[in-house]
């Protein structure tokens, strides 16, 4: 998630309309997550983008389904994925949230994933 990292430490310009800059962040965001979740054997990865912050879902090896969200980055302190399992594809309350930290990004969503219930 090193791309993804700085580009969030870079900031966003806020605007009314999804810039190229957060387009672009979209892409490169997608790309290192859906790697992320490869390693992790998570498969069925579904991201949409709102104004300023990407959610969506993915499922986890045993079966279990995730939501997860990237808040408003142009306002981000913690540079963190909050991730809390779904009932199903439309589930935007779901579990417990739980956050994992953009540094050592495997790491985290690994202890995440296998330590919920």
């Amino acid at each position: 998630m090193n791309k993804t990292i700085t580009l969030l430490k870079c900031g966003f310009v806020s605007s009314c309309y999804k810039t190229g800059e957060f387009k672009s962040f979209c892409r490169t965001f997608k790309s290192e997550f859906k790697k992320v979740l490869g390693e992790l054997g998570c498969t069925d990865l579904e991201c949409s983008y709102g104004h300023f912050y990407i959610s969506g879902f993915f499922s986890a090896p045993d079966g279990r389904l995730w939501y997860f969200n990237i808040g408003d980055v142009r306002w981000m302190g913690e540079l963190k994925l909050l991730v809390r399992t779904a009932l199903h594809r439309k589930d935007y309350t779901g579990g417990v949230n739980m956050y994992a930290l953009l540094d050592d990004f495997t790491d985290n969503l690994k202890r995440i994933i296998g330590m919920a219930a």
